[in-house]
């Protein structure tokens, strides 16, 4: 997984509805024994983007975690309380959850 949330930003269907600000993440991936940060920014117009960032991180995950937030259907806070996403900036998993909250709950018509 060489680029998890840059992937993220560049897919088509990812949702417009977003709040304006920046948060860094930092994601661990154990498969490919790699740490990376992003820098996720979005404009009050909808636009984001994310790149890959130096700057200390605000929230740390893994790739596992970070697929979740953007399959939707969770907060970020609940999984800072579950253990699985680390609030390293006061405050940062609710800008996270602001950045990355959409109108539409996730929803799938197939059944597994």
């Amino acid at each position: 997984m060489s680029q998890p949330l840059g992937s993220l930003a560049t897919t088509s269907s990812a949702p417009a509805e977003r709040a304006a600000g920046r948060v860094v993440f930092e994601v661990s991936d154990r498969t490919a024994a790699t740490v990376q940060r992003w820098a996720l920014e979005a404009g009050t117009d909808g636009t984001g983007r994310c790149t890959p960032t130096v700057y200390e991180p605000d929230l740390t995950m893994d790739a596992g975690t970070l697929g979740s937030l953007y399959l939707g259907g969770v907060c970020v806070p609940r999984l800072v309380a579950a253990g699985l996403v680390t609030e390293v900036r006061l405050g940062a998993a609710a800008r996270a959850d602001l950045l990355l909250r959409t109108a539409r709950s996730p929803w799938n018509a197939d059944a597994f």
